[in-house]
């Protein structure tokens, strides 16, 4: 990857394990035809998605 290629890093929130394989594959197809984004990095946190204001990647205890 160099300075001059699209790329994106995201944080998602979903419950459960999934067909998290294949939903990143659906995403890495559209992202790329729909806005030319040749690189992404997902990371999958695991939750109810119902508590926005915590951040899954801290401990909010």
């Amino acid at each position: 990857m160099s300075t001059t290629d699209v790329a994106l890093t995201a944080h998602l929130v979903k419950q459960s394990s999934k067909d998290d394989d294949q939903l990143i594959a659906r995403m890495k197809k559209e992202l790329k035809a729909q806005f030319g984004i040749g690189h992404i990095t997902i990371q999958w946190e695991r939750g109810d998605g119902l508590h926005p204001d915590k951040d899954p990647c801290e401990n909010n205890t």
